[in-house]
């Protein structure tokens, strides 16, 4: 250490000045490659939280579109409910139809016999 020393101070003023510009370049160059490295960093730090922010939003809409799918099933089952509450009240309705369609048929059949002997009374 004291040779380079003493070298250093045997060299002459222009030499040590190029020793100093050579070691500050040296050492501006080594500040900028950290500050490049940095700038990195932060970009790569600042492109996650964009990718993280948007998964979160992702996910906001997700459960946004689970929850009216939710609501749409429910109201899709109470419309199946109605609607067979309504074709089986179609059905009882369609039934009591025939059977007083049956009955009025009897009731004719009756009446045109009755007229029937009546009229050969």
């Amino acid at each position: 250490m004291k040779l380079l020393l003493d070298m250093y101070r045997s060299a002459p003023k222009e030499q040590r000045d190029k020793v100093q510009l050579m070691a500050a370049e040296k050492k501006a160059k080594s500040e900028a490659e950290e500050l490049r490295q940095r700038v990195r960093e932060l970009e790569e730090r600042e492109r996650r939280e964009g990718k993280k922010m948007a998964d979160e939003e992702a996910l906001r809409k997700i459960r946004s579109v689970e929850e009216q799918i939710d609501i749409l099933n429910k109201k899709l089952s109470l419309a199946k409910q109605e609607e067979d509450a309504l074709l089986s009240e179609m059905d009882v309705t369609g039934q009591a139809f025939e059977d007083m369609q049956e009955q009025n048929i009897r009731l004719m059949q009756q009446l045109r016999e009755k007229d029937d002997a009546n009229f050969k009374l």
